[in-house]
Protein backbone atom coordinates (compact mmCIF):
# COMPACT_ATOMS: atom_id res chain seq x y z
CA UNK A 1 0.00 0.00 0.00
CA UNK A 2 1.33 3.43 -0.95
CA UNK A 3 2.04 5.90 1.84
CA UNK A 4 -0.55 8.66 1.46
CA UNK A 5 1.47 10.92 3.78
CA UNK A 6 4.50 11.07 1.44
CA UNK A 7 5.61 14.61 0.66
CA UNK A 8 6.03 15.84 -2.90
CA UNK A 9 9.63 16.85 -2.12
CA UNK A 10 10.50 13.24 -1.28
CA UNK A 11 10.11 12.24 -4.92
CA UNK A 12 11.82 15.31 -6.39
CA UNK A 13 15.40 14.72 -7.38
CA UNK A 14 16.38 18.14 -8.70
CA UNK A 15 17.40 19.06 -12.22
CA UNK A 16 20.48 18.53 -14.36
CA UNK A 17 21.47 21.97 -15.65
CA UNK A 18 23.77 22.46 -18.64
CA UNK A 19 26.82 24.25 -17.26
CA UNK A 20 27.57 26.27 -20.41
CA UNK A 21 24.01 27.64 -20.48
CA UNK A 22 24.07 28.61 -16.82
CA UNK A 23 27.52 30.18 -17.17
CA UNK A 24 26.34 32.28 -20.14
CA UNK A 25 24.04 34.19 -17.79
CA UNK A 26 26.79 35.00 -15.33
CA UNK A 27 28.61 37.23 -17.84
CA UNK A 28 31.81 37.02 -15.87
CA UNK A 29 34.66 34.64 -15.36
CA UNK A 30 35.67 35.99 -11.97
CA UNK A 31 34.32 35.62 -8.46
CA UNK A 32 35.12 37.06 -5.07
CA UNK A 33 34.38 36.01 -1.49
CA UNK A 34 35.04 37.83 1.77
CA UNK A 35 36.58 40.82 -0.04
CA UNK A 36 39.79 38.79 -0.39
CA UNK A 37 40.43 39.43 -4.06
CA UNK A 38 39.04 38.26 -7.36
CA UNK A 39 39.40 34.60 -8.40
CA UNK A 40 39.35 33.73 -12.10
CA UNK A 41 39.41 30.43 -13.93
CA UNK A 42 43.05 31.14 -14.79
CA UNK A 43 43.85 31.63 -11.09
CA UNK A 44 42.40 28.19 -10.39
CA UNK A 45 44.46 26.63 -13.20
CA UNK A 46 47.60 28.32 -11.88
CA UNK A 47 46.91 27.13 -8.33
CA UNK A 48 46.44 23.56 -9.53
CA UNK A 49 49.68 23.75 -11.55
CA UNK A 50 51.49 25.07 -8.48
CA UNK A 51 50.21 22.20 -6.32
CA UNK A 52 47.84 24.14 -4.08
CA UNK A 53 46.09 21.84 -1.65
CA UNK A 54 42.35 21.39 -1.65
CA UNK A 55 40.10 22.56 1.17
CA UNK A 56 37.34 20.19 2.25
CA UNK A 57 35.76 22.27 5.03
CA UNK A 58 32.31 23.66 4.09
CA UNK A 59 31.76 27.40 3.73
CA UNK A 60 28.84 29.60 4.59
CA UNK A 61 26.27 27.04 5.70
CA UNK A 62 24.91 29.07 8.59
CA UNK A 63 22.92 26.14 9.94
CA UNK A 64 25.84 23.71 10.39
CA UNK A 65 28.96 25.84 9.84
CA UNK A 66 29.13 29.40 11.04
CA UNK A 67 30.30 31.70 8.27
CA UNK A 68 33.69 33.18 8.86
CA UNK A 69 36.01 35.19 6.69
CA UNK A 70 38.46 33.05 4.73
CA UNK A 71 41.50 33.89 2.64
CA UNK A 72 41.55 34.00 -1.16
CA UNK A 73 43.77 30.89 -1.19
CA UNK A 74 41.27 29.08 1.04
CA UNK A 75 38.49 29.78 -1.48
CA UNK A 76 40.67 28.58 -4.36
CA UNK A 77 41.42 25.44 -2.32
CA UNK A 78 37.69 24.90 -1.81
CA UNK A 79 37.12 25.10 -5.58
CA UNK A 80 40.01 22.70 -6.15
CA UNK A 81 38.40 20.29 -3.70
CA UNK A 82 35.29 20.10 -5.90
CA UNK A 83 37.39 19.82 -9.05
CA UNK A 84 39.10 16.78 -7.49
CA UNK A 85 35.77 15.38 -6.20
CA UNK A 86 33.39 16.18 -9.03
CA UNK A 87 30.87 13.61 -7.77
CA UNK A 88 30.23 16.09 -4.92
CA UNK A 89 29.30 18.91 -7.30
CA UNK A 90 25.57 18.78 -6.75
CA UNK A 91 22.69 20.50 -4.99
CA UNK A 92 23.55 23.95 -6.36
CA UNK A 93 20.58 26.17 -5.54
CA UNK A 94 19.27 28.42 -8.32
CA UNK A 95 16.39 30.88 -8.33
CA UNK A 96 15.13 33.48 -10.77
CA UNK A 97 16.15 37.06 -10.18
CA UNK A 98 13.31 39.38 -9.16
CA UNK A 99 12.98 43.10 -9.70
CA UNK A 100 10.09 45.07 -8.27
CA UNK A 101 7.02 42.92 -9.10
CA UNK A 102 8.68 40.96 -11.92
CA UNK A 103 10.33 37.56 -12.00
CA UNK A 104 13.15 37.92 -14.52
CA UNK A 105 14.39 35.19 -16.88
CA UNK A 106 17.83 35.37 -15.23
CA UNK A 107 19.18 32.78 -12.80
CA UNK A 108 20.84 33.68 -9.52
CA UNK A 109 22.88 31.28 -7.42
CA UNK A 110 21.59 31.17 -3.86
CA UNK A 111 23.93 28.41 -2.67
CA UNK A 112 26.86 26.55 -4.20
CA UNK A 113 29.18 29.13 -5.74
CA UNK A 114 32.36 27.11 -5.05
CA UNK A 115 30.70 24.03 -6.59
CA UNK A 116 29.51 26.05 -9.57
CA UNK A 117 32.93 27.56 -10.23
CA UNK A 118 34.48 24.08 -10.07
CA UNK A 119 31.81 22.86 -12.51
CA UNK A 120 32.51 25.75 -14.91
CA UNK A 121 36.26 25.05 -14.71
CA UNK A 122 35.65 21.35 -15.42
CA UNK A 123 33.27 22.19 -18.29
CA UNK A 124 35.88 24.45 -19.90
CA UNK A 125 38.37 21.58 -19.62
CA UNK A 126 35.88 19.24 -21.34
CA UNK A 127 35.31 17.11 -18.22
CA UNK A 128 31.75 17.97 -17.20
CA UNK A 129 28.65 18.92 -19.17
CA UNK A 130 25.86 19.23 -16.61
CA UNK A 131 25.44 19.69 -12.89
CA UNK A 132 22.72 18.72 -10.40
CA UNK A 133 20.76 21.70 -9.12
CA UNK A 134 17.72 22.62 -7.10
CA UNK A 135 15.82 25.15 -9.19
CA UNK A 136 13.09 27.41 -7.84
CA UNK A 137 12.39 29.88 -10.62
CA UNK A 138 10.67 30.36 -13.95
CA UNK A 139 9.77 27.16 -15.81
CA UNK A 140 10.79 28.66 -19.18
CA UNK A 141 14.24 29.41 -17.73
CA UNK A 142 14.50 25.88 -16.33
CA UNK A 143 13.56 24.45 -19.73
CA UNK A 144 16.37 26.44 -21.34
CA UNK A 145 18.95 25.56 -18.67
CA UNK A 146 18.16 21.84 -18.87
CA UNK A 147 18.20 21.79 -22.68
CA UNK A 148 14.50 20.98 -23.07
CA UNK A 149 14.34 24.03 -25.32
CA UNK A 150 16.94 26.05 -27.17
CA UNK A 151 14.93 29.25 -26.93
CA UNK A 152 16.33 31.71 -24.41
CA UNK A 153 13.56 34.09 -23.39
CA UNK A 154 14.17 37.70 -22.49
CA UNK A 155 10.64 38.81 -21.63
CA UNK A 156 9.68 39.57 -18.07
Amino acid sequence: MENSNARVEDSFNGDMILIDRLASFLEKDRWEWDRQGIISLDDISDAISNGQVEESAPYGDTWRHLPEERSRNWHIGRIIYFINHKDEIKDIEIDSECYEWHVLPDPIITDGNHRLLAAIWLQKEGNLKSVHCWFDGRVDLLDYLTGKTDERLFEV
